[in-house]
């Protein structure tokens, strides 16, 4: 059978909530702050966000006071407001500047996972990578591990197809694999998978907690493993 393993970056592979804070803050702020009660709320809401545009909506929330949960959903749906797109401009030139100016800082920022610990040292093959992450940064991440991978589809990629399941379907039909194997910690990103063809599984190690949500099969490292060994 051929099987390609769809793996989400943030959440997944990495733990960047850090560097997501630190960037976020700086970009909305437009200076370095320091401040321990919004920081405490980006942490406990930070499985609401998907691309980095919807950062800005929860900083927004955060620093406005309002109930981040059914604000951030009601800002969402709106789409990309023009406060919002100018954000995530400005959020990944910081990124970029910042990897430029002191990378062994900012990787520290990104450590991996219990997860991407077992993707650096099995290096199983058929991995793609889906990440609502930008490109550079991405690629300098997994460059930096050593993770063995067919392609890294980050934000600016992904942004043409709407979804990470529309992307995911359009490999699907566009090739002659048999399944895919998609792993997020977003349950919102697993739900725009439509192909029957492509099985999904949520990792609860990241930032969206599971939660009453029995529409999808847990991901473990040894599910994993086995699911690989099982379907060479």
């Amino acid at each position: 059978m051929k099987i390609l393993y769809a793996l989400d970056l943030d959440g997944v592979i990495i733990d960047s909530i850090e560097e997501c804070y630190i960037n976020s803050s700086l970009t909305f702020h437009g200076k370095k702050t320091v401040n321990k009660a919004e920081k405490d709320l980006f942490y406990k809401y930070r499985g609401e966000v998907g691309p980095a545009f919807e950062y800005y909506f929860l900083m927004f929330a955060i620093n406005s006071g309002l109930d981040i949960k059914k604000n951030m959903r009601k800002m969402i749906s709106k789409g990309l407001i023009e406060e919002a797109k100018e954000f995530e401009f400005k959020f990944f030139e910081n990124r970029n500047k910042i990897i430029a100016n002191d990378f062994k800082s900012w990787i520290k920022l990104n450590p991996l996972t219990d997860f991407g610990l077992f993707l650096k040292k099995k290096k199983p093959k058929n991995v793609i990578i889906v990440t609502t992450k930008n490109n550079f940064a991405a690629k300098r991440i997994i460059s930096f591990y050593n993770i063995e991978v067919q392609k890294v589809y980050g934000n600016e990629e992904l942004e043409p197809y709407g979804s990470k399941g529309a992307l995911l379907n359009h490999l699907m039909l566009n090739s002659t694999l048999d399944e895919i194997v998609f792993i997020d910690d977003s349950i919102k990103h697993l739900e725009t998978v439509k192909n029957r063809g492509i099985s999904c599984y949520f990792a609860d190690w990241g930032y969206e907690k599971y939660q009453e949500c029995d529409k999808y099969p847990l991901a473990t490292i040894d599910l994993f493993n086995s699911y690989v060994n099982s379907k060479k």
